[in-house]
């Protein structure tokens, strides 16, 4: 459904409920929202006391046919976006809660020792 991620949901654009519960959980340095779409983008801006950094996506990696390894891969591949490591949320999922959130972390850091 095109469109769907700034369709309203409950008041709110959908990705807006992706981009709150992620920061609600305070497990992120930075919320990256990657899109084509400027209507997206100026969603992610408005949300910047929430350390949204919004990302314009190269058109090629869009729509809804996006191959996420290679919209990861071109992540990474920019020099600004350094980082560990990445959680990504669909925006069309509002119902991830944060102590799914939680959890996932917990059992990361228990697979990963020497994290803290």
């Amino acid at each position: 459904m095109p469109g769907k991620n700034k369709k309203l949901f409950s008041g709110k654009p959908l990705i807006q409920w992706s981009i709150e519960q992620a920061a609600e959980t305070k497990l992120f340095d930075h919320i990256i929202v990657s899109s084509d779409d400027p209507d997206i983008l100026k969603i992610a801006k408005d949300c910047k006391k929430l350390k949204v950094v919004p990302t314009e996506r190269h058109p090629e990696l869009a729509g809804d046919d996006a191959d996420m390894d290679a919209v990861l891969y071109d992540f990474f591949a920019r020099k600004e976006n350094k980082c560990k490591y990445i959680c990504l949320l669909p925006p069309h999922r509002p119902s991830v809660l944060r102590r799914i959130l939680r959890r996932c972390l917990s059992i990361f850091r228990w697979r990963n020792t020497g994290l803290s």
